[in-house]
Protein backbone atom coordinates (compact mmCIF):
# COMPACT_ATOMS: atom_id res chain seq x y z
CA UNK A 1 0.00 0.00 0.00
CA UNK A 2 1.16 3.83 -0.80
CA UNK A 3 1.03 5.44 2.50
CA UNK A 4 -0.75 9.34 1.89
CA UNK A 5 -2.15 9.59 5.99
CA UNK A 6 1.37 10.86 7.73
CA UNK A 7 -0.72 14.25 8.31
CA UNK A 8 -2.72 12.20 10.42
CA UNK A 9 -0.18 9.56 11.61
CA UNK A 10 3.33 8.90 10.62
CA UNK A 11 3.28 5.04 9.40
CA UNK A 12 7.81 5.01 10.20
CA UNK A 13 8.45 5.14 13.14
CA UNK A 14 12.32 4.55 13.80
CA UNK A 15 14.08 1.59 14.99
CA UNK A 16 15.33 2.94 18.30
CA UNK A 17 12.00 4.21 19.17
CA UNK A 18 10.47 0.72 19.35
CA UNK A 19 13.06 -0.78 21.15
CA UNK A 20 12.52 1.76 23.60
CA UNK A 21 9.11 1.00 24.01
CA UNK A 22 9.22 -2.64 24.22
CA UNK A 23 12.69 -2.38 27.04
CA UNK A 24 10.19 0.09 29.10
CA UNK A 25 7.48 -2.03 28.62
CA UNK A 26 9.52 -5.42 29.73
CA UNK A 27 10.30 -3.48 32.91
CA UNK A 28 7.61 -1.29 33.57
CA UNK A 29 7.60 1.60 36.42
CA UNK A 30 5.69 4.41 37.31
CA UNK A 31 8.41 7.18 37.51
CA UNK A 32 7.83 9.44 40.24
CA UNK A 33 5.99 7.55 42.03
CA UNK A 34 8.35 5.14 43.68
CA UNK A 35 11.97 4.72 44.72
CA UNK A 36 13.07 1.64 43.52
CA UNK A 37 16.06 1.55 40.84
CA UNK A 38 13.64 0.62 37.54
CA UNK A 39 11.06 3.57 38.73
CA UNK A 40 13.64 6.33 39.17
CA UNK A 41 15.79 5.01 35.78
CA UNK A 42 11.85 5.78 33.89
CA UNK A 43 11.75 8.99 35.86
CA UNK A 44 14.79 9.95 34.35
CA UNK A 45 14.12 8.96 30.59
CA UNK A 46 10.90 10.98 31.32
CA UNK A 47 12.95 13.89 32.45
CA UNK A 48 15.49 12.96 29.47
CA UNK A 49 12.83 13.78 26.80
CA UNK A 50 11.50 16.84 28.10
CA UNK A 51 14.97 18.09 28.71
CA UNK A 52 15.47 17.37 24.94
CA UNK A 53 11.74 19.39 23.54
CA UNK A 54 12.42 22.07 26.09
CA UNK A 55 16.01 22.34 23.63
CA UNK A 56 14.39 21.92 20.85
CA UNK A 57 11.28 24.36 20.83
CA UNK A 58 13.58 26.63 23.30
CA UNK A 59 11.19 26.73 25.89
CA UNK A 60 11.24 26.88 29.70
CA UNK A 61 8.41 23.98 30.76
CA UNK A 62 7.00 20.77 28.62
CA UNK A 63 4.03 19.29 29.96
CA UNK A 64 3.27 15.53 28.25
CA UNK A 65 -0.15 15.21 27.10
CA UNK A 66 -2.01 12.54 25.28
CA UNK A 67 -1.92 14.38 21.97
CA UNK A 68 -2.46 17.76 20.99
CA UNK A 69 -6.31 18.27 21.26
CA UNK A 70 -5.41 18.13 25.06
CA UNK A 71 -2.69 20.00 24.98
CA UNK A 72 -4.81 23.38 23.53
CA UNK A 73 -7.36 22.45 25.98
CA UNK A 74 -5.30 22.70 28.61
CA UNK A 75 -4.51 26.40 27.43
CA UNK A 76 -7.94 27.13 26.51
CA UNK A 77 -9.52 26.00 29.18
CA UNK A 78 -6.67 27.07 32.07
CA UNK A 79 -6.08 30.88 31.56
CA UNK A 80 -9.45 31.91 30.22
CA UNK A 81 -12.02 33.55 32.07
CA UNK A 82 -15.32 35.27 31.62
CA UNK A 83 -15.00 38.57 29.78
CA UNK A 84 -12.16 37.74 27.96
CA UNK A 85 -11.64 38.36 23.71
CA UNK A 86 -10.02 35.32 21.81
CA UNK A 87 -8.54 35.85 18.01
CA UNK A 88 -8.39 32.84 16.29
CA UNK A 89 -8.83 32.48 12.63
CA UNK A 90 -11.19 30.15 10.54
CA UNK A 91 -8.31 27.71 9.72
CA UNK A 92 -8.50 25.99 12.61
CA UNK A 93 -8.23 22.23 13.93
CA UNK A 94 -11.22 21.60 15.68
CA UNK A 95 -9.03 20.87 18.60
CA UNK A 96 -8.75 24.75 18.90
CA UNK A 97 -12.43 25.60 17.73
CA UNK A 98 -14.71 23.53 19.38
CA UNK A 99 -13.44 24.14 22.67
CA UNK A 100 -13.54 28.24 21.99
CA UNK A 101 -16.86 28.12 20.58
CA UNK A 102 -17.67 25.94 23.39
CA UNK A 103 -16.71 29.04 25.30
CA UNK A 104 -18.59 31.08 23.49
CA UNK A 105 -21.87 29.61 23.42
CA UNK A 106 -21.79 29.56 27.41
CA UNK A 107 -21.27 33.38 27.26
CA UNK A 108 -17.75 33.19 28.88
CA UNK A 109 -15.84 34.29 26.03
CA UNK A 110 -15.76 37.05 22.63
CA UNK A 111 -14.57 35.69 20.17
CA UNK A 112 -12.94 36.96 16.44
CA UNK A 113 -12.41 34.86 13.60
CA UNK A 114 -9.99 35.90 10.70
CA UNK A 115 -10.53 35.00 7.31
CA UNK A 116 -7.51 33.59 5.24
CA UNK A 117 -6.20 36.09 2.45
CA UNK A 118 -6.20 35.06 -1.41
CA UNK A 119 -3.24 32.77 -0.74
CA UNK A 120 -4.72 31.31 2.20
CA UNK A 121 -2.25 32.66 4.74
CA UNK A 122 -3.27 35.02 7.51
CA UNK A 123 -1.93 38.02 7.42
CA UNK A 124 -0.35 39.57 10.84
CA UNK A 125 -1.99 43.27 10.18
CA UNK A 126 -5.73 41.16 10.14
CA UNK A 127 -4.36 39.83 13.71
CA UNK A 128 -3.50 43.42 14.85
CA UNK A 129 -6.92 45.03 13.87
CA UNK A 130 -8.50 42.42 15.52
CA UNK A 131 -7.05 43.50 19.08
CA UNK A 132 -8.90 44.71 21.86
CA UNK A 133 -8.48 45.89 25.33
CA UNK A 134 -9.64 42.52 26.89
CA UNK A 135 -8.12 40.88 24.64
CA UNK A 136 -6.13 37.52 26.10
CA UNK A 137 -5.28 34.96 23.83
CA UNK A 138 -4.54 34.60 20.02
CA UNK A 139 -4.46 30.99 18.94
CA UNK A 140 -3.59 30.13 14.90
CA UNK A 141 -1.64 27.48 13.62
CA UNK A 142 1.74 27.49 12.18
CA UNK A 143 0.56 25.22 9.21
CA UNK A 144 -3.00 24.24 7.94
CA UNK A 145 -3.76 20.45 8.16
CA UNK A 146 -6.05 21.16 4.99
CA UNK A 147 -3.92 23.23 2.92
CA UNK A 148 -0.82 22.66 3.95
CA UNK A 149 -0.16 26.59 4.20
CA UNK A 150 2.75 28.01 6.51
CA UNK A 151 1.73 31.14 8.60
CA UNK A 152 4.31 33.63 9.77
CA UNK A 153 4.44 32.92 13.29
CA UNK A 154 7.17 35.09 14.01
CA UNK A 155 5.90 38.52 12.82
CA UNK A 156 1.92 37.30 14.59
CA UNK A 157 4.19 36.52 17.65
CA UNK A 158 5.76 40.20 17.74
CA UNK A 159 2.20 41.74 17.17
CA UNK A 160 1.37 39.38 20.59
CA UNK A 161 4.25 40.39 22.47
CA UNK A 162 3.61 44.09 21.78
CA UNK A 163 0.60 43.71 23.27
CA UNK A 164 1.47 41.55 25.70
CA UNK A 165 -1.51 39.32 25.25
CA UNK A 166 -0.87 34.67 25.11
CA UNK A 167 0.18 33.45 21.78
CA UNK A 168 -0.90 29.64 21.48
CA UNK A 169 0.51 28.46 18.39
CA UNK A 170 -0.99 24.80 16.87
CA UNK A 171 2.52 22.72 15.97
CA UNK A 172 0.70 19.77 15.06
CA UNK A 173 1.11 19.62 10.64
CA UNK A 174 4.42 22.39 11.01
CA UNK A 175 6.38 19.91 13.54
CA UNK A 176 9.58 19.25 12.17
CA UNK A 177 9.23 21.57 9.02
CA UNK A 178 9.03 24.75 10.26
CA UNK A 179 11.60 25.53 12.84
CA UNK A 180 10.77 27.20 16.10
CA UNK A 181 12.27 29.54 18.83
CA UNK A 182 9.18 30.44 21.74
CA UNK A 183 11.81 33.01 22.76
CA UNK A 184 12.90 35.00 19.72
CA UNK A 185 9.35 34.59 17.98
CA UNK A 186 7.38 35.98 21.07
CA UNK A 187 5.43 32.25 21.23
CA UNK A 188 3.74 31.63 24.88
CA UNK A 189 2.35 27.90 24.43
CA UNK A 190 3.08 25.63 21.46
CA UNK A 191 0.55 22.42 21.43
CA UNK A 192 2.21 19.14 19.25
CA UNK A 193 1.65 16.06 18.22
CA UNK A 194 3.85 12.83 19.04
CA UNK A 195 3.02 10.71 16.57
CA UNK A 196 2.95 12.71 13.26
CA UNK A 197 6.02 14.62 11.90
CA UNK A 198 8.09 13.87 14.75
CA UNK A 199 7.48 9.90 14.28
CA UNK A 200 6.44 9.12 17.78
CA UNK A 201 3.69 6.78 19.22
CA UNK A 202 -0.05 7.36 18.83
CA UNK A 203 -1.46 8.44 22.51
CA UNK A 204 1.45 10.66 23.03
CA UNK A 205 1.17 14.77 22.67
CA UNK A 206 2.98 17.62 24.76
CA UNK A 207 2.97 21.29 25.66
CA UNK A 208 5.75 23.40 25.30
CA UNK A 209 5.83 26.63 27.45
CA UNK A 210 7.12 30.06 27.26
CA UNK A 211 4.73 31.85 29.70
CA UNK A 212 5.05 30.30 33.20
CA UNK A 213 1.91 32.14 34.46
CA UNK A 214 -0.51 29.60 36.36
CA UNK A 215 -2.63 27.54 34.10
CA UNK A 216 -5.66 26.32 35.49
CA UNK A 217 -5.39 22.24 35.36
CA UNK A 218 -7.40 20.56 33.25
CA UNK A 219 -7.21 17.42 35.46
CA UNK A 220 -6.99 17.48 38.85
CA UNK A 221 -5.10 14.22 40.53
CA UNK A 222 -2.35 12.23 41.73
CA UNK A 223 1.38 14.18 41.01
CA UNK A 224 3.63 12.10 43.47
CA UNK A 225 4.37 15.54 44.73
CA UNK A 226 2.46 17.08 48.01
CA UNK A 227 0.78 13.69 48.60
CA UNK A 228 -0.75 15.05 52.27
CA UNK A 229 -2.41 17.81 50.22
CA UNK A 230 -5.76 17.14 48.93
CA UNK A 231 -4.86 20.61 47.25
CA UNK A 232 -3.29 20.36 43.57
CA UNK A 233 -0.11 21.53 43.73
CA UNK A 234 0.86 24.89 41.84
CA UNK A 235 4.32 23.83 40.73
CA UNK A 236 5.10 22.69 36.60
CA UNK A 237 4.79 20.16 35.16
CA UNK A 238 3.33 18.51 37.97
CA UNK A 239 0.47 20.59 38.63
CA UNK A 240 -0.86 19.98 34.99
CA UNK A 241 0.14 16.29 34.89
CA UNK A 242 -2.20 14.61 36.86
CA UNK A 243 -2.04 10.39 37.17
CA UNK A 244 0.17 8.33 35.87
CA UNK A 245 2.09 8.85 32.56
CA UNK A 246 2.49 7.06 29.20
CA UNK A 247 5.83 6.27 29.99
CA UNK A 248 6.66 4.09 27.05
CA UNK A 249 5.08 6.14 25.12
CA UNK A 250 7.13 9.03 25.89
CA UNK A 251 10.46 7.55 26.53
CA UNK A 252 9.47 6.53 22.69
CA UNK A 253 8.85 9.71 22.20
CA UNK A 254 12.21 11.01 23.17
CA UNK A 255 13.94 8.78 20.79
CA UNK A 256 12.05 9.71 17.82
CA UNK A 257 12.32 13.17 18.37
CA UNK A 258 16.31 12.08 18.23
CA UNK A 259 16.24 10.38 15.24
CA UNK A 260 13.84 12.97 13.83
CA UNK A 261 16.50 16.05 14.15
CA UNK A 262 19.22 13.95 12.92
CA UNK A 263 17.76 13.12 9.76
CA UNK A 264 15.94 16.30 9.23
CA UNK A 265 17.64 17.26 5.98
CA UNK A 266 17.03 14.07 4.32
CA UNK A 267 13.12 14.32 5.83
CA UNK A 268 13.16 17.75 4.46
CA UNK A 269 14.80 16.71 1.13
CA UNK A 270 12.53 13.74 0.67
CA UNK A 271 9.12 15.53 1.22
CA UNK A 272 9.88 18.47 -1.31
CA UNK A 273 11.06 15.89 -3.73
CA UNK A 274 7.49 14.06 -3.08
CA UNK A 275 5.42 17.00 -2.65
CA UNK A 276 6.51 18.81 -6.25
CA UNK A 277 6.26 15.59 -8.26
CA UNK A 278 2.29 15.11 -6.87
CA UNK A 279 2.11 19.18 -6.91
CA UNK A 280 3.39 18.86 -11.09
CA UNK A 281 1.09 15.73 -11.70
CA UNK A 282 -1.86 17.10 -10.45
CA UNK A 283 -1.54 20.72 -12.14
CA UNK A 284 -1.45 18.91 -15.24
CA UNK A 285 -4.88 16.99 -14.81
CA UNK A 286 -7.57 19.04 -16.11
CA UNK A 287 -10.40 17.54 -14.17
CA UNK A 288 -8.62 18.27 -10.81
CA UNK A 289 -8.46 21.35 -9.12
CA UNK A 290 -5.83 22.09 -6.70
CA UNK A 291 -6.12 24.17 -3.34
CA UNK A 292 -2.94 24.31 -1.81
CA UNK A 293 -0.69 27.23 -3.41
CA UNK A 294 2.38 26.26 -5.55
CA UNK A 295 5.68 26.11 -3.55
CA UNK A 296 4.24 25.04 -0.05
CA UNK A 297 6.28 22.63 0.65
CA UNK A 298 5.00 20.92 4.46
CA UNK A 299 3.55 17.95 2.69
CA UNK A 300 -0.04 18.34 2.80
CA UNK A 301 -2.31 18.99 -0.43
CA UNK A 302 -5.48 19.93 -1.20
CA UNK A 303 -7.39 19.21 -4.24
CA UNK A 304 -11.03 18.26 -5.49
CA UNK A 305 -12.05 15.99 -8.45
CA UNK A 306 -14.27 17.84 -10.05
CA UNK A 307 -17.94 16.44 -10.84
CA UNK A 308 -16.73 13.28 -8.57
CA UNK A 309 -18.66 12.85 -5.58
CA UNK A 310 -16.49 12.08 -2.40
CA UNK A 311 -18.77 8.32 -2.22
CA UNK A 312 -19.97 6.22 -5.14
CA UNK A 313 -23.42 4.96 -5.45
CA UNK A 314 -24.97 2.52 -7.47
CA UNK A 315 -26.76 4.39 -10.40
CA UNK A 316 -27.66 1.06 -12.21
CA UNK A 317 -28.84 -1.82 -9.88
CA UNK A 318 -29.83 -5.06 -10.71
CA UNK A 319 -33.78 -5.27 -10.65
CA UNK A 320 -34.83 -8.77 -9.82
CA UNK A 321 -37.86 -9.91 -12.13
CA UNK A 322 -39.35 -11.66 -8.88
CA UNK A 323 -40.94 -8.98 -6.40
CA UNK A 324 -38.36 -9.33 -3.36
CA UNK A 325 -39.67 -8.73 0.31
CA UNK A 326 -39.43 -5.10 -0.28
CA UNK A 327 -39.03 -2.99 -3.77
CA UNK A 328 -37.65 0.55 -2.80
CA UNK A 329 -34.87 2.78 -3.80
CA UNK A 330 -31.83 2.89 -0.88
CA UNK A 331 -30.95 6.77 -1.21
CA UNK A 332 -27.37 6.94 1.51
CA UNK A 333 -27.70 10.90 2.74
CA UNK A 334 -24.57 10.19 4.58
CA UNK A 335 -22.07 8.54 6.57
CA UNK A 336 -20.83 8.53 10.02
CA UNK A 337 -23.03 10.01 13.07
CA UNK A 338 -22.73 13.05 15.16
CA UNK A 339 -23.80 11.83 18.27
CA UNK A 340 -20.49 9.40 19.12
CA UNK A 341 -22.91 6.91 21.63
CA UNK A 342 -20.07 4.59 23.83
CA UNK A 343 -21.37 1.24 22.19
CA UNK A 344 -22.04 2.16 18.78
CA UNK A 345 -19.71 0.06 16.37
CA UNK A 346 -21.70 2.01 13.50
CA UNK A 347 -20.90 5.34 14.59
CA UNK A 348 -17.30 4.35 15.54
CA UNK A 349 -16.24 2.73 12.04
CA UNK A 350 -17.98 5.47 9.44
CA UNK A 351 -16.16 8.56 11.02
CA UNK A 352 -16.04 11.26 10.34
CA UNK A 353 -19.53 12.79 9.71
CA UNK A 354 -19.82 13.03 5.29
CA UNK A 355 -22.73 14.03 4.38
CA UNK A 356 -23.82 14.54 0.79
CA UNK A 357 -25.82 18.05 -0.90
CA UNK A 358 -29.11 17.94 -1.71
CA UNK A 359 -28.28 18.82 -5.26
CA UNK A 360 -26.34 15.54 -5.43
CA UNK A 361 -28.72 13.30 -3.86
CA UNK A 362 -31.46 14.50 -5.98
CA UNK A 363 -30.05 13.56 -8.78
CA UNK A 364 -29.18 10.28 -7.44
CA UNK A 365 -32.94 9.68 -6.84
CA UNK A 366 -33.74 10.95 -10.11
CA UNK A 367 -31.10 8.41 -11.63
CA UNK A 368 -31.94 5.57 -9.63
CA UNK A 369 -35.99 6.14 -10.20
CA UNK A 370 -35.53 6.53 -14.24
CA UNK A 371 -33.50 2.98 -13.58
CA UNK A 372 -35.67 1.38 -11.21
CA UNK A 373 -38.99 1.98 -11.62
CA UNK A 374 -39.52 2.10 -8.01
CA UNK A 375 -42.62 3.79 -6.57
CA UNK A 376 -41.03 4.25 -2.91
CA UNK A 377 -37.85 6.15 -1.87
CA UNK A 378 -36.14 5.02 1.44
CA UNK A 379 -33.51 7.74 2.90
CA UNK A 380 -31.15 5.96 5.06
CA UNK A 381 -28.59 6.37 7.25
CA UNK A 382 -27.64 5.79 10.77
CA UNK A 383 -30.51 8.10 11.23
CA UNK A 384 -32.11 10.72 8.85
CA UNK A 385 -33.03 13.50 11.39
CA UNK A 386 -29.50 14.08 11.94
CA UNK A 387 -29.07 15.08 8.26
CA UNK A 388 -28.29 18.84 8.66
CA UNK A 389 -30.30 19.79 5.23
CA UNK A 390 -33.22 17.47 5.99
CA UNK A 391 -36.03 19.73 4.73
CA UNK A 392 -33.86 21.49 2.22
CA UNK A 393 -33.62 17.93 0.92
CA UNK A 394 -37.55 16.89 1.07
CA UNK A 395 -38.59 19.86 -0.37
CA UNK A 396 -36.54 18.94 -3.32
CA UNK A 397 -37.70 15.78 -3.92
CA UNK A 398 -41.22 16.54 -3.57
CA UNK A 399 -41.25 18.97 -6.34
CA UNK A 400 -41.15 15.67 -8.39
CA UNK A 401 -41.46 13.02 -6.75
CA UNK A 402 -45.47 13.41 -6.14
CA UNK A 403 -46.10 14.11 -9.80
CA UNK A 404 -44.38 10.22 -10.47
CA UNK A 405 -46.19 9.11 -7.34
CA UNK A 406 -43.19 7.97 -5.57
CA UNK A 407 -43.79 7.81 -1.71
CA UNK A 408 -40.81 8.85 0.82
CA UNK A 409 -39.38 7.01 3.53
CA UNK A 410 -37.51 8.16 6.06
CA UNK A 411 -36.91 4.39 8.54
CA UNK A 412 -34.42 5.90 10.99
CA UNK A 413 -35.78 9.04 12.88
CA UNK A 414 -34.59 10.09 16.96
CA UNK A 415 -37.02 11.29 19.00
CA UNK A 416 -34.86 14.31 19.97
CA UNK A 417 -35.06 15.49 16.24
CA UNK A 418 -38.35 14.42 15.19
CA UNK A 419 -40.60 18.09 14.24
CA UNK A 420 -44.15 18.44 13.30
CA UNK A 421 -42.34 20.32 10.52
CA UNK A 422 -40.79 17.33 9.59
CA UNK A 423 -43.85 15.13 9.87
CA UNK A 424 -46.21 17.23 7.48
Amino acid sequence: MIYFDNSATSRFKPRQTLKAIRRELLHSANGGRSGHNDAVATAMKISDTRTLLCDYFNANEVIFTKNCTEALNIVVYGILKRGDHVITTVTEHNSTLRPLYNLQKNGIIELSVINPDKNLKINPSHVRRMIKNNTALIALNAVSNVTGVENDVGKIGAIAAEFRIPFLVDAAQAVPHVSFDMKKQGISYIACAGHKGLHGPQGTGFLALNRLAEITPLIYGGTGTNSDSVYQPHNLPESLEAGTLNAPGIIGLGESVRWTIENIDKITSKIKRLNDRIMFALKTMKNVEVYTPVGTDTGVISFNIKNLDSAEYIGKPIVPHIQIVHDRIPLELFRGCIRGCRFCQAGMTYRPVREKSPAVLDAQAKCLYAHTGYDEMSLSSLSISDYSRLPELTDRLLQWTDDEHVSLSLPSLRADSFTKELMD
